[in-house]
């Protein structure tokens, strides 16, 4: 039994070990050199004019790599992008998240300030965005209601002209009937 001890401690301390340096070597479960392959992936669709794509490819970063050193450029790329003019498929929503996950870590004042206005200019952005809509579709039901009523005024135009003109045959027959009628 005492000639097994040595060889379980042994065993054990090179278990933990292990354990350990993995642990260690994956920063608290972050692999730094796979979160660097990943941000270049993103940096070059970014470079490339991929905005949506690269946009994705950050949060990715972001959501996979939590711990890395790359997290914070993720978040704030990822931010930026989702609501980015250049991307084809703006997402806000996941903008305004991004937005508020960067807010929220170590960050500059300067920093904290800069994104906190971008998160109130988009809000006021949707506002108007919505209030456009809305000015819009009520546009195009006013002016569903007037063409409506230039056609029933069109239409009562062409009832006048159709009363007047049998007024006018009916007052023809009328003096016509009353001179023959003088005559006699």
């Amino acid at each position: 039994m005492t000639t097994l001890q040595p060889l379980l401690i042994v065993l054990i301390v090179f278990i933990m070990v292990s354990v350990c340096s993995c642990w260690v070597l994956k920063g608290n479960g972050v692999d730094e050199s796979a979160a660097a392959m990943w941000m270049r992936t993103a940096d070059s669709l970014e470079a490339a004019s991929a905005v949506h794509e690269a946009a994705i490819r950050y949060a990715m970063v972001a959501e996979r790599f939590p711990g890395s050193r790359f997290y914070k450029t993720a978040v704030r790329k990822a931010a930026f992008l989702h609501s980015s003019p250049l991307n084809e498929a703006v997402d806000d929503s996941a903008s305004f998240h991004w937005f508020h996950v960067y807010t929220s870590l170590p960050i500059s004042k300067e920093e904290k300030e800069s994104a906190e206005m971008y998160i109130s200019l988009m809000k006021k952005i949707g506002t108007l965005q919505k209030e456009i809509e809305n000015l819009t579709l009520s546009s195009k039901k006013q002016t569903a209601e007037l063409t409506s009523r230039a056609n029933r005024i069109h239409e009562l135009e062409v009832q006048l002209q159709e009363a007047t003109e049998e007024l006018t045959k009916l007052r023809d027959i009328d003096v016509k009937a009353y001179k023959r009628g003088t005559k006699k």
